[in-house]
């Protein structure tokens, strides 16, 4: 292609030079008549009118059909580029087609039309190569009226053979050294891309696999909670009603105490087990969508909490308006608030030397709510701020505890969607943030054979 085009532009110089020799020559040969007249006939004026009204038609449709074009506008662009190109055919002068047919065959490619577009291609190519034969007959025309005038200009003849000669094969050159160029990088590219085809498919199947391990492991793992918490819960059971009996027979004080610290154990194995068995619930928990009035739940929760440690120490504040709902599964958001409001009242207890306050808020907009529990205890140490949500992490030895609740309410708000965050700590102020969708998207998921209900009282 750079070749046909570099080959074109050399033929139109040497046209364009011998034309201009001619002139010159002609002009020095042939003495000036003042009796000469240029005529030009009425006809002759029309014509060069009508073609040139003819070449504004073109350019005005096809710069209409190029804003088109870029407004992605591609058939009105099509049509346009059409209309153009029948007037321009009926010009004497064809080049002007060339890129009428260019810009058609583009608007065929981007349609994937590639034969059509192939066609259009090789109608610009033919008329090129008719344009570029006429150029030759006329440089061969004007090299033999060239020789029947005689020019006494033989060596400078042969420097412009030279000159041609060179140019012409500068031209190849440069043609087929582009054409290798621009080739190289194209099957590079080509190559790269399908090197990275290969990589992000192999990257996929292997992201799958894991995904499917995953998935697998999981469903594993809750089968073996699930067994072994029930195969643990006999066992618990029978060692209370020994302690039990124990207490009832035994009178020496020594063995009793023991006894009641084995009793302490058991209850505190049981308790364990009882967790583990929640979380299993959360996990396979089919959601249910229902209004709820966010206020009146969290009363709810916190006269729930009377029988809890350090309950009459601390003041519970509800500053939610009255008319602030969420349609969602209460059962997840009642676990998420619960563990989280007895975190706090843990930590409002732990400060000694004021009283504890546990404070609710709550806001909404169109798409989200928010609920705020802010306590004015000890708060939480930076260092240990990203793993307050981890299952069995305690941040202190001072409460009791398994390290379970924040992760049982991380995990019920993933159920429904939503998502619970530390917002701020600091030593008198720290604030958990829930966020859940006002309406919730019920999806339907894979659970085992046996269905489990949510526990939601607290030993």
């Amino acid at each position: 292609m750079c070749s046909k085009v570099s080959f074109s532009v050399c033929v139109w110089m040497v046209f364009l030079v011998v034309g201009s020799f001619t002139k010159l020559r002609s002009q020095s040969v042939i003495p000036q008549k003042n009796n000469y007249l240029l005529v030009i006939h009425s006809d002759s004026l029309n014509a060069v009118r009508h073609e040139q009204a003819l070449q504004i038609s073109v350019d005005s449709l096809k710069k209409i059909g190029q804003e088109c074009l870029q407004s992605q506008k591609k058939d009105e662009a099509f049509d346009h580029f059409q209309k153009a190109l029948i007037l321009q055919k009926t010009s004497q002068n064809p080049a002007p087609q060339i890129a009428l047919y260019h810009l058609l065959a583009k608007i065929k490619t981007q349609n994937r039309e590639f034969e059509q577009a192939l066609a259009y291609t090789q109608k610009a190519h033919s008329i090129r190569s008719y344009l570029d034969s006429l150029a030759i007959q006329e440089s061969k025309k004007a090299y033999k009226d060239l020789e029947k005038m005689k020019i006494p200009l033989k060596d400078q003849s042969q420097q412009w053979i030279w000159f041609l000669s060179f140019s012409f094969a500068l031209a190849f050159i440069l043609g087929v050294g582009f054409t290798f160029f621009f080739y190289k990088i194209f099957r590079r590219s080509q190559k790269m891309n399908e090197d990275l085809s290969k990589t992000v498919h192999k990257q996929t199947e292997n992201l799958l696999d894991v995904i499917h391990k995953l998935e697998e492991a999981n469903k594993d793992l809750d089968t073996f909670l699930y067994k072994a918490s029930h195969d643990l819960k006999g066992p618990l059971t029978t060692l209370d009603g020994l302690c039990n009996i124990g207490l009832m027979e035994i009178e020496n004080e020594s063995a009793r105490e023991y006894l009641q610290m084995q009793k302490k154990v058991i209850h505190s194995l049981q308790l364990l087990l009882f967790r583990i068995v929640e979380i299993g619930n959360i996990r396979h928990h089919e959601n249910q969508a229902r209004p709820i009035n966010i206020k009146k739940l969290c009363r709810q929760i916190t006269k729930s909490m009377h029988r809890a440690e350090g309950f009459s120490n601390v003041s519970f504040v509800v500053n939610i308006l009255e008319d602030i709902t969420a349609n969602t599964d209460i059962d997840m958001l009642e676990i998420a608030l619960d563990n989280v409001l007895r975190n706090a009242l843990q930590h409002a207890n732990y400060q000694k030397h004021r009283p504890g306050e546990v404070e609710l808020r709550a806001s909404a907009n169109k798409e989200h709510l928010i609920i705020e529990v802010e306590d004015n205890g000890q708060g939480v140490l930076p260092k240990i701020q990203s793993k307050i949500f981890d299952m069995f992490f305690r941040g202190t030895d001072f409460f009791k505890g398994f390290g379970l609740g924040l992760y049982k309410a991380k995990i019920a708000m993933h159920k429904i969607g939503g998502d619970i965050s530390l917002k701020h700590s600091e030593p008198g102020k720290t604030v958990f943030v829930i966020k859940i969708p006002k309406e919730m998207e019920l999806r339907k998921e894979s659970s085992p054979n046996t269905q489990k209900s949510i526990i939601t009282a607290h030993l």
